[in-house]
């Protein structure tokens, strides 16, 4: 796990840093033997991936000294369905948003 924007956390600055994964994207494909659905899974196994690269992100984050300093925010882009779309009905459009 790379640490993120180097000069700053040197420098005990605050810093962002953005990491957006893609694997709930056709064609849902994830490397092997990390979840118990094989690649392609489809959406189950790709939500069930990005499950456990998160928490496997969020373990590994532990280890570093920015841990105890960091908020992370985890959201979605859009729902499904929603891409290449303009003019979506907001109500049947909630994503999770995670502090």
């Amino acid at each position: 796990m790379p640490s993120p924007n180097w000069t700053a956390r040197a420098a005990g600055k605050p810093f962002l840093a953005q990491v957006m994964t893609t694997s709930n994207q056709r064609p849902c494909t994830y490397p092997a033997g990390r979840i118990d659905i094989p690649s392609p899974g489809g959406r189950d196994g790709a939500v069930k991936y990005t499950d456990y690269a998160i928490g496997r992100f969020i373990d590994q984050a532990r280890d570093r000294t920015w841990f105890k300093d960091t908020l992370f925010v985890i959201s979605a882009d859009h729902c499904a369905s929603a891409a290449g779309r303009t003019r979506l009905p907001l109500n049947g459009y909630h994503i999770p948003l995670i502090l």
